[in-house]
């Protein structure tokens, strides 16, 4: 009988126990049972449901300025913000930019490789430091979206469609830091 016999068939297949159980939370939040299961054991039931509800949602903007990460919250068309155009401001997410401050540190002068470069963020920010910048990758259109973000920043990227697997034999230790 229509609805009726949808609730009960969906009651049927759910299996029983504690709704706070990795299993079924697993369920509930479309995550998986073991991730659940160690944010159980690591931070209880509540801080669990909070940080399923968390990934679950929109991510937060995060925009890479020269003075460090500004979130301003949804922004909507971040294009259409002041500073866009003019190189001032990118899309990029906070631990991405960690990786780049902290995780590499590039400085003026430095060589430096990144491998499996997509889009560009973290090689536009190397160079944006000073760093002089080889990005490779496999998509030749990522690197064409990658070469505009650069010319957007006013930086110099060299961007190389390449397999890792096969670089360049004179590459071997041409670079301060590979990415």
């Amino acid at each position: 009988d229509g609805a009726g016999g949808v609730c009960r068939f969906s009651v049927q297949i759910l299996p029983e126990g504690d709704p706070r159980s990795a299993a079924l939370m697993s369920l509930r939040f479309s995550l998986p049972a073991w991730l659940l299961g160690r944010w159980l054991q690591r931070f209880g039931a509540g801080e669990t449901e909070r940080l399923a509800l968390l990934a679950l949602g929109p991510p937060e903007i995060t925009l890479r300025t020269k003075e460090g990460p500004v979130r301003p919250g949804q922004a909507g068309d971040v294009t259409a913000l002041p500073g866009w155009e003019e190189g001032e401001i990118s899309v990029q997410d906070a631990a991405a930019q960690a990786v780049v401050s902290e995780g590499v540190a590039p400085r003026k002068g430095e060589r430096i490789l990144d491998l499996c470069a997509g889009v560009g963020g973290k090689a536009c920010a190397m160079a944006e430091r000073g760093a002089s910048v080889v990005a490779v990758d496999l998509s030749e259109p990522r690197l064409d979206r990658l070469r505009a973000t650069a010319k957007r920043l006013g930086v110099s990227v060299e961007a190389r469609c390449l397999d890792v697997l096969s670089l360049p034999a004179e590459w071997k230790a041409s670079f301060d830091a590979v990415l």
